[in-house]
């Protein structure tokens, strides 16, 4: 059998024998997300991708085999990992790539809002564009609100902000058509886009206030594109042959997620935003013993 290879939290773990992988996946110790990789792979892959089928439910390690404890040390004769993993992006882990179902969409594209929320992911400021065959969300900035607190609560802002990094794909990614009308002006090559293929979607909703809820899978995005534009949003989907208010059958499935599409090393540079809200955090604190010092001072 051959030897496994797996990454977890950011370190590349193993070797480990066959039986004690499926057994880590089982258990929950190696997640659907992580990257594993056996002798013989052209590279590294979900472990969804390759024991999901083999463990339908989660189980503890029968007792005659202990948890396994892998170990970095590579025995003679065990397989060399490739150095640089990759995380592969796919539709629901079959192996297709999530950009074929979008392929050969040439529009027409209606520009429905320039700000819109992602689930686990915070609010954001962009482009949200729909065509007959899906819903692009173009990711431009974070929208931010700070009030009038000045610098320090920009501090406690940057200390708590979080995400998920939630993607598709980056703009280069998709065909011409779709970046053309996603940024006719070229300025945002380096952004990422979430994709929200038709078929995947089970519903949308319009609001009062004019937001477009799009529940796929157990997600809901919420596209605002403000009050005076529901009527016009709800014409311009309707036109590209979408229904709304209606729940329908999802045949499809998501294709976003935490950074799909990522390489191994761009995934560790972002977890060290961490190390940067930690110095946020701390001149956050600084700040606030600053200004009680100089009130106890006055007083």
């Amino acid at each position: 059998m051959p030897l496994w290879f797996y990454s977890s939290n950011g370190q590349q773990l193993g070797p480990v024998e066959e039986a004690q992988i499926r057994s880590l996946f089982a258990g929950g110790r190696i997640k659907p997300e992580d990257l594993v990789w056996a002798e013989g792979m052209p590279q590294w892959i979900r472990a969804s991708q390759a024991f999901v089928a083999a463990a339908p439910a989660p189980m503890i390690p029968p007792p005659s085999m202990p948890a396994a404890r892998p170990t970095t040390a590579r025995p003679a004769g065990a397989p060399m990992p490739p150095a640089a993993p990759t995380l592969i992006t796919t539709a629901a882990d079959t192996g297709a790539s999530p950009l074929a179902i979008v392929a050969d969409d040439a529009g027409p594209f209606f520009k429905l809002a320039s700000m819109f929320t992602i689930p686990d992911d915070g609010r954001w400021t962009g482009t949200a564009v729909g065509s007959p065959r899906a819903i692009y969300l173009l990711k431009k900035n974070k929208s931010r609100h700070y009030g009038h607190g000045g610098l320090l609560i920009i501090l406690i802002a940057a200390a708590v902000r979080t995400g998920k990094d939630i993607r598709t794909c980056a703009l280069p990614d998709l065909p011409q058509p779709v970046r053309d009308a996603l940024d006719p002006k070229g300025k945002s090559w380096k952004k990422d886009v979430i994709v929200l293929p038709r078929d995947a979607i089970r519903l949308i909703k319009l609001g009062a206030l004019g937001t477009l809820t799009v529940q796929i899978g157990p997600e809901s995005f919420a596209i605002n594109g403000g009050l005076f534009a529901g009527k016009k949003n709800r014409e311009l989907l309707e036109q590209l042959g979408w229904s709304l208010d209606q729940e329908t059958f999802a045949a499809g499935q998501p294709i976003h997620g935490p950074g799909f599409g990522r390489t191994f090393e761009e995934i560790q540079q972002r977890r060290k935003s961490a190390r940067r809200r930690a110095l946020f955090a701390g001149l956050a604190a600084a700040a606030i013993i600053a200004i009680i010092v100089l009130i106890a001072m006055q007083h």
